[in-house]
């Protein structure tokens, strides 16, 4: 069984590898919802990835979003994606991936599965992103990956 955090952005669920979660965290910024930027955290600082923008979503602005302090591969500094919220822990087993459905370039550039978890009264798909990550895929806009 592998260990991922669950977080949510829009409509969207999402699996991060915990292997590349180094920290959780509170981010209340006014504009930090949309315009990526960087982010002073005990005096290191890290580039923030907005997942509603990397998903070509609409921004959120004003309001407290959940950082996770994550490193895409082992040859690359941490950064904080942003996302809406977090879900929770989940232990999914290699066999429980399934194949992506029929999504956008962009999609199958992030994701490499789904989960569905039927815990839910209504089956929920859950997309794993890929790991590791490409540079050019997370740090490249969503309108040159369409």
């Amino acid at each position: 069984m592998n260990q991922y955090l669950q977080v949510a952005t829009g409509p969207y669920q999402l699996l991060l590898n915990c292997a590349a979660v180094h920290e959780v965290l509170n981010v209340n910024h006014h504009d930090t919802a949309f315009i990526a930027g960087h982010l002073d955290i005990r005096n290191q600082t890290y580039e923030v990835l907005n997942s509603r923008a990397i998903l070509d979503l609409e921004p959120i602005l004003n309001t407290t979003h959940t950082g996770v302090i994550y490193t895409q591969n082992l040859n690359t500094a941490a950064f904080i994606l942003l996302f809406d919220r977090v879900v929770g822990l989940q232990h999914v087993s290699a066999q429980q991936i399934l194949p992506l459905p029929n999504v956008s370039k962009r999609l199958s550039c992030l994701f490499d599965g789904v989960f569905i978890d039927n815990k839910l009264d209504n089956k929920q798909l859950i997309y794993r992103l890929r790991y590791p990550l490409d540079d050019d895929v997370l740090f490249s806009s969503p309108k040159q990956n369409a």
